[in-house]
């Protein structure tokens, strides 16, 4: 199990840098929940929640974030993952940040996402 979640993980990853949001909630479980931690914490519910929040945050002409894999691990049904990304501010600087996302997968799906 542990090695298809890496890889629906990957995929994840692909389709958030690719823009494909849509298809991206299509792996997650219909009552998702994705906690981000930060100065300013938010938690997501739902498909929909993401779509709606992917939608406020990046404008459809701005670039995608790219990603970079550091290490993947996983064991039953968690991955983390861990890297590099970079996106633009809303003034359309380069911006660099460090990530860390822990996946929780119920009937393969993603149900939690805590990054």
């Amino acid at each position: 199990m542990s090695d298809k979640n890496i890889d629906i993980v990957k995929h994840a990853n692909a389709l958030l840098m690719d823009r494909r949001t849509e298809e991206f909630t299509l792996l997650c479980a219909e009552d998702v929940e994705w906690t981000m931690l930060s100065d300013t914490p938010t938690h997501i519910k739902g498909r929909d929640g993401i779509m709606k929040f992917m939608a406020s945050t990046s404008p459809v002409d701005s670039d995608a974030p790219k990603f970079t894999v550091l290490n993947m691990l996983a064991e039953g049904d968690t991955v983390i993952s861990n890297g590099e990304m970079s996106m633009k501010s809303i003034d359309g600087e380069l911006v660099p940040y460090a990530y860390c996302d822990i996946y929780t997968f119920d009937d393969g799906k993603i149900a939690k996402l805590l990054s």
